[in-house]
């Protein structure tokens, strides 16, 4: 009785849950998420609102498990009275995309797209949703003074349970956006990067370009033997790529282009 009187009194009993860091995830939610976990007692005798043994570690798990944009929690005291839960959120820096087919009037199908948020290690977070005009993804995403506002990726996940995959390895996430930033500088700007059948990848250009490559073979070496190229006078430089149809590029120091 002593002990539970001793831990119940309201000087060290947590009665408020502020909620800092938030922008695309209700407040609210995560707050009621830790409102659940911090209901009844141990024992019945010890309540679990207590300073002293609040489920600290419970309340960041469910955190980080119900809520996928989440990276990251820290859960502690704003004081004796308010339990402060600090929240770092995903930053989404690519879009992993599947096509979909659908019916339109008679019959007809056409594909469209549906895509998910990807943060910068390749983790696969939330789906996609261009119309929620809130939210901050949306309007980073179609911003019409950077085109194209972000590179999608197909293939390399399973169809099923999407949320929570991983496109890869981190590594090889941001090797394939270091790639796309070095197109970009030398004036080649790529719209996304998918999968063939043949066990190749390709990256394709915002003109309809494809850049036909094996990964293996290291982007450096990629980027240079396609400079070589695309600098040699006969060919006739950087602005005569657009014409191009492909750039094969799995055969080291020999390239094959087609033009369109």
């Amino acid at each position: 009785i002593g002990i539970a009187w001793t831990f119940s009194r309201s000087a060290i009993v947590i009665r408020n849950i502020e909620i800092l860091g938030m922008e695309d995830v209700a407040s609210s939610d995560v707050a009621s998420t830790a409102e659940k976990l911090l209901q009844g007692k141990y024992l019945f005798t010890i309540p679990r609102t207590s300073i002293f043994f609040y489920p600290k570690g419970n309340i960041s798990d469910a955190i980080l498990k119900e809520y996928p944009r989440v990276e990251k929690v820290s859960v502690g005291f704003g004081n004796f009275h308010t339990l402060s839960i600090n929240i770092k959120e995903r930053v989404s820096e690519a879009l992993w995309c599947k096509p979909l087919k659908v019916e339109t009037g008679s019959n007809v199908e056409k594909e469209l797209d549906d895509c998910y948020l990807v943060d910068g290690n390749g983790y696969i977070f939330e789906k996609f949703s261009p119309s929620e005009s809130t939210s901050s993804d949306a309007l980073k995403m179609t911003l019409s003074s950077h085109y194209p506002a972000v590179i999608k990726f197909y293939g390399g996940v399973g169809d099923e349970n999407i949320i929570g995959q991983s496109y890869g390895t981190s590594e090889e996430f941001n090797a394939k956006l270091s790639f796309a930033s070095k197109l970009e500088e030398i004036g080649l700007t790529p719209l996304l990067f998918r999968e063939r059948s043949d066990g190749a990848e390709e990256v394709v250009l915002v003109s309809g370009t494809r850049l036909i490559f094996l990964p293996k073979a290291g982007f450096d070496t990629i980027l240079t033997n396609l400079l070589t190229v695309i600098t040699d006078l006969d060919f006739g430089g950087i602005d005569k790529v657009d014409k191009m149809d492909y750039f094969d590029l799995r055969f080291g120091s020999k390239v094959i282009y087609r033009s369109k």
